[in-house]
């Protein structure tokens, strides 16, 4: 099975609320954009970590710009998974 198909879960929960792509690359599945919220991140990041070998798998930037229930002042963070 596909990355893509395999974190089929987490693509459903990002989709509306990540503005990006969703490619696979060199053998990871590579999230790389933006959210409105810390709580949509969090979303996100709990869908992928569904797999148990996200670590190895994902490799993520996802960017929170502003809105509500986000970090503190509105600042930008970019979260990375390990490369395993």
């Amino acid at each position: 099975m596909s990355l893509k198909g395999m974190y089929a879960y987490a693509q459903k929960i990002a989709h509306g609320k990540f503005h990006g792509t969703i490619d696979e690359r060199d053998g990871k599945l590579v999230f790389k954009g933006s959210v409105a919220t810390e709580a949509e991140k969090n979303d996100i990041w709990d869908a992928i970590k569904t797999i148990p070998t996200w670590r190895n798998d994902v490799v993520a930037d996802i960017q929170v710009t502003g809105g509500v229930n986000d970090s503190p002042a509105g600042q930008k963070q970019r979260v990375h998974a390990a490369r395993g």
